[in-house]
């Protein structure tokens, strides 16, 4: 096996990343200026929705694929089968909620065409985790690139047609369905044979093992998304500028705090295979130094940038996102810094532990945005986020502490 290095890895992703994040900024722009403040709202509503429907059929199975394949363990054909199952089941409830929300059309058609997309890139998710548990990163950035062009290039199209949220509902689902294409063509070598004959016992297994990653998913992401929800649900999208302005302040926070989770998601496959030897404390701390300082950097540029971040992503009637944006950048060390002592549980097998710590921080989350949105809108979401993550971060550094101690040599 050719020496790892994780320090090119993280390299290699974060200069992928770089150009991703570029034409993310040229696909918002192109989203503010076409869309303006409302329909921007509306349009990040929608994705908000589909999004969280489809996490129970996501189930936290890409961590598990990842450690299983980077521990030689040949657990894909299940966990593949358990994800169409869920999906199964998660695509029964989009006619309960399209038939009980209080949304119009415009809501209503969009999610009904980002469901496809979602779907779709639930099945490339089980493709992109093999790959990182092959250490096959460059792979994934190939594909990644050549979406957000993809992405660009339609929504140039689409602008000159005068597009609405509808059509870019579905050029969401259609980027994504071309780029699961691409994927299978560069992951095809490193995928075993599916088969459609399911041994119902390995099925429940996965499902048991896989439960405690789902639920800690749920409950992350929960906390990601749920200020969005409660915030559509007070001040509706399709009405007020509320949603619009905390959703251009959010989209800089994700992608720093994806450069994050490049970090820690390339650190984690090289300390599973040293657990147990000499190298895993030192090398610990050598990467925990690293994400210590990318965290704090990543913070400072976030609110140093935060005016003219808004300036060219948003520009007239987004000037409120500034100040949004600079509360996120208080979360973004921490979410950071949380991504790195969330790897070192799941290398030490304590997969209850962070659920246990995300379920106290979604309740929090969600019982703050509950009482203080409906009076103070997108600034009340933006510091449940710093709340949460610093509640995540206090938790799982406590606990990174005593796997440590426990792997120590």
């Amino acid at each position: 096996m050719q020496k790892y290095n994780v320090l090119t890895q993280v390299g290699y992703q974060v200069i992928g990343k770089i150009f991703i994040s570029a034409c993310g900024i040229v696909s918002t722009i192109i989203l503010t200026r076409q869309l303006g403040v409302k329909d921007f709202g509306t349009f990040n509503f929608i994705l908000s929705v589909v999004y969280f429907l489809f996490l129970v059929a996501d189930f936290g199975l890409e961590p598990l694929l990842t450690r299983d394949t980077a521990s030689k363990k040949k657990t894909f054909v299940t966990i593949a089968q358990l994800r169409l199952i869920l999906t199964g089941f998660t695509l029964l409830l989009v006619p309960i909620l399209l038939w009980v929300t209080p949304y119009g059309s415009i809501v209503k058609d969009g999610i009904v065409l980002a469901v496809i997309g979602q779907m779709l890139f639930l099945v490339m998710g089980l493709l992109w985790a093999v790959l990182q548990g092959q250490v096959q990163f460059g792979r994934i950035i190939f594909v990644q690139i050549h979406m957000a062009v993809l992405q660009v290039a339609l929504y140039i199209a689409a602008t000159m047609m005068d597009a609405g949220v509808r059509e870019y509902a579905l050029i969401y689902s259609l980027v994504i369905g071309l780029s699961l294409v691409l994927t299978w063509f560069v992951s095809r070598r490193y995928i075993p044979r599916f088969s459609f004959r399911i041994d119902t016992s390995e099925i429940i297994r996965s499902f048991l093992q896989a439960w405690p990653f789902a639920i800690s998913l749920l409950v992350s992401v929960a906390y990601f998304r749920i200020d969005m929800l409660i915030l559509g649900y007070y001040f509706k999208p399709e009405l007020t500028p509320d949603v619009g302005i905390y959703s251009l302040a959010y989209k800089p926070f994700e992608v720093l705090i994806v450069v994050g989770g490049y970090i820690s998601n390339t650190i984690f496959p090289v300390l599973v295979r040293q657990v147990g030897t000499k190298q895993f404390i030192p090398n610990v701390r050598k990467y925990g130094a690293l994400s210590f300082f990318a965290a704090i950097g990543l913070g400072i540029f976030l609110w140093i940038m935060a005016p003219f971040i808004v300036a060219v992503l948003g520009g007239s009637g987004f000037e409120a996102s500034v100040h949004v944006l600079r509360i996120l950048a208080l979360a973004t060390s921490a979410t950071v810094l949380a991504g790195f002592c969330n790897a070192l549980l799941l290398i030490g097998h304590q997969e209850k532990a962070v659920m246990v710590v995300s379920a106290i921080a979604l309740i929090v989350n969600v019982i703050l945005n509950i009482v203080f949105i409906p009076h103070f809108s997108y600034g009340a979401a933006s510091w449940s986020t710093v709340v949460t993550q610093g509640i995540i971060l206090v938790g799982s550094s406590i606990i990174a502490l005593s796997v440590l101690k426990k792997h120590a040599i």
